[in-house]
């Protein structure tokens, strides 16, 4: 863990800040699809219980100086410089889990803090809704470039860490889970998910914006040794219509 962040550092310092850039686009709206390869066991919520889960989405785009708002993420930044950011944040973490004997799980918003430093970004996210009273720390960096003037290519790397909490609450089987289901005991401890994603904007129109995405998530074994999961390695994908409001 500690190389991986180290080498994080180091590919931010190596790297010019060439795009960090806050350009107002307005506010756009659409929707588009989410397409997940399952890797969890017994979901039985509805769209979850397929080899790849799809689900289709309504999408919110902002972006100003200090203002970001995407999907289900947002974030106002206090500095607004291309060197460090430091603000608050909300994303949803969790997701929708369902079966015979098992406790529902749903993804809930958790708000935050952020900060950047060059390309590298830290993010701390804590549940204040009382689904898992856990947390996540996101360490990511993302490096924009563009090929042309109405296309943008970002690819993002990065690692998420959940406390206890959070793992036991997604992953866990509690005792009397496991007496009602057919799921081992599972108490959750750590764990962490390591992720690429490379996103791409294209700018189609004055009015129309498409945003499509594609990468991979490995999940570490604080997670993978989940009874309800099956994958370690699980490829993700997005596309995205948008039209200015």
């Amino acid at each position: 863990m500690r190389k991986i962040i180290y080498c994080m550092i180091a590919i931010s310092l190596t790297f010019p800040v060439i795009a960090q850039s806050k350009r107002s686009t307005g506010l756009y709206l659409g929707g588009g699809v989410n397409m997940k390869r399952n890797y969890r066991i017994g979901n039985e919520a509805d769209g979850y219980d397929k080899d790849n889960v799809t689900s289709f989405i309504p999408y919110a785009y902002y972006r100003s100086k200090n203002a970001a708002f995407e999907g289900f993420f947002g974030q106002y930044d206090f500095v607004a410089n291309k060197l460090f950011s430091f603000g608050p944040a909300y994303q949803f973490f969790g997701e929708k889990y369902e079966a015979n004997g098992v406790e529902d799980r749903k993804a809930v918003p958790m708000p935050g803090i952020f900060t950047r430093i060059l390309l590298i970004n830290f993010y701390f996210y804590k549940d204040v809704m009382g689904e898992s009273d856990g947390t996540v720390t996101d360490i990511f960096i993302a490096l924009p470039f563009t090929p042309t003037s109405s296309w943008k290519i970002i690819p993002r790397i990065g690692i998420q860490m959940y406390d206890e909490n959070y793992v036991d609450h997604y992953y866990g089987i509690s005792e009397k889970e496991a007496t009602n289901s057919v799921f081992s005991k599972y108490e959750g401890k750590t764990g962490s998910k390591m992720y690429f994603t490379l996103n791409n904007d294209l700018q189609l129109s004055k009015s129309i914006l498409a945003k499509f995405a594609y990468g991979f998530e490995l999940y570490d074994k604080g997670v993978h040794e989940s009874p309800t999961v099956y994958k370690r390695l699980v490829p993700t994908a997005r596309f995205i219509l948008l039209f200015k409001i």
